[in-house]
């Protein structure tokens, strides 16, 4: 089984920095991921199976214990998923654009 935390040296063109590679496996640590040899725990092979930060993979987890798996998803797409990006050359169309949204939505909400 690959041990993390003896691998410091890779054989890569580029060496991770040593400092951020003590880093990351210190927040792994914190989030449980590691057992007590730097081995990957059950909890962190469940959080490596998903598409997402550490962090984000152990809050989702994390979140069945409180039932809000719902909103800790919807919360997750948000904060990984890219952001649609609206592109004029015209600054000004684009406030027009931003105030016509933002009015829409006010009215819909005082309705």
């Amino acid at each position: 089984m690959f041990n993390l935390a003896n691998n410091v040296y890779f054989k890569n063109p580029s060496n991770p920095d040593p400092e951020g590679l003590m880093q990351a496996l210190e927040e792994l640590d914190y989030l449980a991921a590691l057992d007590n040899d730097g081995n990957l725990s059950e909890m962190g092979i469940i959080m490596s199976e998903f598409p997402l930060e550490p962090q984000m993979a152990k809050t989702l987890l994390a979140s069945c214990e409180f039932d809000c798996v719902s909103e800790v998803v919807i919360i997750a797409a948000m904060l990984t998923g890219n952001m649609c990006q609206y592109k004029s050359t015209k600054k000004h169309h684009i406030h027009v654009q931003n105030q016509a949204f933002c009015h829409g939505i006010c009215c819909k909400c005082h309705i």
